[in-house]
């Protein structure tokens, strides 16, 4: 019964979070879905991978990213729910993963919303250095734990090991 109760509150929480994103994203006068207004033929790739299909619209790259955001949440509010804890009973490798996972996405549309409206000149340039800023951040933060062992594996190998003299 507890798994039914579950997965009914995750159902709940996909849409209520979806439906936030989605008209946060709308105040800001970002689009997550293009209606082109009639049907239209739509032709993708080249060559023996050629795509062809009629379409009266396509979404958008924040569309798929609210989408997937809120997919994160209701998974988490799933098993928060089915274990009775914070943790969802995640390893904590998955945890980290999953944090990554919904930093990244929320990062996404919080850092690509403001670009589908025109933003003054000094405003533009302020942007393109806060995203320029976030971006260094984020691979520095990527990169830091290879750069830890990297440095521990090249003291290791300035060591003497017993197989060496072999």
């Amino acid at each position: 019964m507890r798994s039914y109760f579950s997965f009914g509150l995750s159902v709940l929480i996909f849409f209520v979070c979806y439906l936030i994103l989605e008209t946060f994203l709308k105040m800001v006068g970002a689009e997550t879905y293009i209606d082109f207004g009639e049907t239209i033929w739509v032709s993708r790739g080249s060559g023996r991978f050629r795509d062809d299909y009629l379409s009266d619209g396509e979404g958008t790259d924040l569309g798929l990213a609210i989408l997937l955001l809120s997919l994160f949440v209701a998974v988490r509010g799933y098993h928060i729910c089915l274990s009775g804890k914070w943790s969802g009973d995640f390893k904590p490798a998955s945890l980290i993963q999953w944090n990554c996972w919904a930093l990244g996405l929320g990062c996404f549309v919080l850092l690509t919303a403001p670009l589908y409206q025109p933003l003054e000149d000094p405003l533009y340039g302020v942007y393109k250095i806060a995203i320029g800023f976030a971006c260094a951040r984020f691979f520095y933060l990527r990169c830091e734990k290879e750069i830890t062992e990297l440095k521990r594996w090249e003291s290791e190998k300035t060591t003497r090991h017993p197989f060496e003299d072999q």
